[in-house]
């Protein structure tokens, strides 16, 4: 179970989303790639016997440290704002579930809440994790529904998208957005569980970060931290889905996809999920 956190409500009337990447970490970067900057434009005033010595490495720690700084910097300040997401797959009139895995604070959660038809509700799941978004917590994103107005057609809960709390074809749209490539070794066990808990005829949408298109902003970071989109069609299709249609916007890769029947990498028989979920200890708004 997640630890118990304490949100300050400092009384301003407007949402807190946090910020993707840790200010320490940036700050880590940008010290580091100073000093490339410095050895660098010695070495231009340097002697022709030592200049290679503090040009290259300097070149190097700039390449390495200072461009995905600045780049994860700029992304800092535009994660302040709501999800640019256009949610145009679904139908407004009609009453859907819809579970979003790894809402965070809602960033995306929220603004797909805004467009469900009367009588959908959203749920959203989250180990709320605060290593990963800053201000992280059940408490936040349900002051931040509270907020947009969206409280009455939404939930969320603490738990793990690889063991999701919920019966088997309980949802009619599952929804993951950048989360699967943190996942590492689970990322089996996730797309697993959202091919048992999506209804035969439901929707996946997922949007992955692509690394191609990241390189500009993240640097050598980008070769690191996320995927191609070869390598996430293969991983949604193995799992048993089919992709209806795959883009890409910006800096993501955004797939359609429908479950096509058993899936392929299917868990063990999970006997221990329940058929309601077990709320007990469990924080729920």
């Amino acid at each position: 179970m997640a630890a118990s956190r304490t949100i300050v409500d400092d009384g301003r009337d407007r949402p807190e989303y946090g910020r993707y990447a840790g200010r320490r970490f940036i700050a880590g970067l940008l010290v580091i790639g100073g000093v490339g900057v410095i050895l660098f434009v010695l070495g231009l005033g340097a002697e022709a016997r030592i200049r290679a010595m503090l040009l290259i490495p300097g070149a190097v720690i700039c390449v390495v440290f200072l461009w995905p700084g600045v780049g994860l910097l700029l992304s800092d300040f535009a994660s302040k704002h709501g999800s640019p997401l256009r949610f145009d797959f679904l139908d407004r009139t009609g009453s859907l579930r819809v579970l979003d895995c790894g809402c965070g604070t809602g960033r995306h959660a929220i603004p797909l809440a805004r467009r469900l038809g009367p009588g959908s509700i959203l749920t959203g799941l989250d180990v709320f994790d605060q290593e990963k978004i800053s201000n992280n917590a059940v408490e936040r994103v349900c002051r931040n529904a509270r907020i947009e107005g969206v409280e009455d057609r939404t939930r969320f809960l603490v738990g793990s998208v690889t063991a999701i709390p919920f019966p088997s074809e309980s949802f009619d749209v599952v929804t993951c957005m950048a989360v699967l490539h943190t996942l590492g070794n689970g990322l089996d066990a996730a797309l697993a569980e959202m091919h048992r808990v999506l209804r035969p005829d439901g929707l996946l949408f997922l949007y992955e970060l692509d690394r191609v298109a990241n390189l500009p902003t993240s640097g050598l970071l980008a070769l690191v931290l996320f995927r191609r989109a070869s390598f996430w069609r293969t991983a949604i299709e193995r799992h048993g889905f089919h992709i209806e249609h795959m883009r890409r916007d910006g800096h993501r890769i955004v797939f359609h996809a429908r479950p096509t029947g058993e899936a392929r990498y299917r868990l063990n028989a999970r006997e221990d999920v329940p058929t309601q979920p077990d709320l007990h200890g469990v924080s729920f708004r």
